[in-house]
């Protein structure tokens, strides 16, 4: 863990105040979805798919782009997929 970047204050020393901690919480979002990949729920691989695609896309284009734009971005992914959580809460209650 030490030497991961899962660990905010290594990505931080690795990548930067800027981007850093931002990316340190989409690893752990990614590596923390394994058990709804395993269950067959793809919703959740498109989401951080999407997520890993749209994040790529903006650091390919990184000196066009500022860093509020691209916490912006996962931001609303993020929020893309607790609207598929609590969907799945509520029309499937017996998965709980």
């Amino acid at each position: 863990y030490e030497k991961s970047y899962a660990n905010p204050a290594y990505a931080v020393k690795v990548l930067g105040d800027q981007y850093g901690q931002l990316l340190s919480a989409v690893y752990a979002k990614i590596a923390g979805s394994i058990t709804h990949n395993y269950q067959g729920d793809i919703k959740y691989l498109c989401i951080y798919a999407e997520l890993i695609v749209e994040l790529y896309n903006y650091f390919e284009n990184a000196n066009e782009l500022s860093p509020d734009e691209i916490r912006c971005s996962v931001v609303i992914l993020c929020k893309n997929l607790l609207i598929i959580m609590h969907e799945r809460i509520y029309t499937a209650p017996y998965l709980i």
